[in-house]
């Protein structure tokens, strides 16, 4: 079983699996594990009915038996905070925690991932860094809720740790302002210099080390929250490939609590849903009507296939009996046109919208912009 953290993903997308999905949505309410448990096994069930109409006992059981491990138990519900969705092959189980609410349910057929496009379709997953000149913090980001990472001990997340012996040290003649307390240096003397060296050593070791334990085995996104000095100073120096060029918090992060933190990451988190948000319907504006559809459906089937379709934008509960076969024919068998036209558009390399009724721009349950 392997949590994912990205999306798109060739993990879901690269061939034509069916897949078992399992949505089970946030509790608000207290649920117990045992309850979340039973909840469940309950869909897993349902799944197993699902197959078996389709495929047989057989075939049912090789998705079914993915599921029936020790892994999800009692005690793996208790550390689920968030929503959460399964993808099972006969082989292998993958997983999201969403930030998202849910319908739960269970589905077989192409990957229902449109509760995953909801959740990643402005803001990925990321990290973010708080840097001060001598020490780190490390957030997990996840849409505008922010946790902290817990670092191991011999984790060189400070300047004494990450430099040991080869750190300089001493005394040295600073300020502090803005609104935090991290430390910004006068130039007139040699220990200074000494500092500045030592800072971006400092620099480097974490670079390293963040890009080495958090980035590279996640793929996540890394947004910098510290001075102006010391991010231009991290910029400089990193290797990091997600280092975010784009988005950044420019505030000392010394002396901020965890909730601190995370109220100003939300708070630029807000600002770029928004933007891109009016950006989106801004564009779905200005497209003419020979390059839009709506709710055509064998015109949406044939243009997903030949992958005309640049922007596909659906309410929350849409849903539509029928499929689209190989040669990109609607079909009014089957109950997964939606999650068919939602996987040829991600394949072809499409952009996807997932809207509450009062955001469609538009008086439709579906559009799309196309590419020609």
């Amino acid at each position: 079983m392997r949590e994912l953290f990205t999306f798109p993903t060739d993990t879901l997308l690269s061939d034509e699996r069916e897949y078992l999905t399992i949505a089970i949505n946030r509790e608000e309410d207290g649920f117990t594990a045992d309850k979340k448990q039973t909840k469940f096994d309950n869909l897993v069930k349902k799944g197993y009915s699902l197959i078996e109409e389709k495929h047989g006992k057989e075939v049912a059981e090789a998705y079914t038996e993915q599921l029936n491990t020790d892994f999800v138990n009692p005690s793996f519900w208790r550390s689920v905070k968030a929503s959460i969705i399964f993808f099972v092959t006969p082989d292998e189980v993958f997983y999201y925690n969403l930030s998202v609410d849910l319908t739960e349910d269970a589905y077989f057929g192409q990957p229902h991932v449109k509760p995953v496009v909801r959740n990643f379709q402005y803001v990925s997953y990321y990290h973010v860094l708080c840097l001060s000149h001598d020490k780190v913090r490390l957030f997990n980001g996840r849409g505008s809720n922010l946790e902290e990472v817990d670092f191991p001990d011999d984790a060189p997340i400070d300047i004494d740790t990450a430099l040991g012996t080869e750190y300089s040290g001493g005394e040295l003649n600073h300020g502090s302002y803005g609104d935090g307390g991290d430390a910004v240096y006068h130039g007139h003397n040699e220990k200074s210099k000494e500092d500045e060296i030592d800072r971006k050593r400092f620099f480097r070791v974490i670079d390293d080390y963040i890009h080495e334990n958090y980035t590279a085995p996640t793929g996540l996104p890394l947004v910098l929250f510290g001075l102006t000095q010391n991010i231009a100073d991290f910029r400089e120096i990193s290797k990091n490939p997600k280092l975010d060029q784009e988005t950044q918090i420019e505030s000392s992060p010394r002396r901020l609590k965890a909730t601190e933190v995370a109220e100003k990451a939300g708070d630029i988190v807000e600002e770029i849903i928004s933007k891109r948000y009016n950006q989106l319907v801004k564009r779905f504006e200005e497209t003419s009507p020979e390059y839009s559809l709506g709710e055509q459906y064998q015109d949406l089937a044939t243009a997903s296939v030949e992958g005309r379709i640049e922007t596909l934008l659906i309410t929350d509960h849409y849903q539509v009996d029928g499929s689209i076969d190989e040669s990109g024919q609607f079909q009014a068998e089957g109950k997964n046109f939606v999650d068919d036209l939602i996987i040829h558009v991600l394949r072809t390399k499409g952009d996807i919208y997932v809207l509450a009724d009062e955001e469609m721009p538009a008086d439709t349950h579906i559009a799309a912009l196309l590419r020609y």
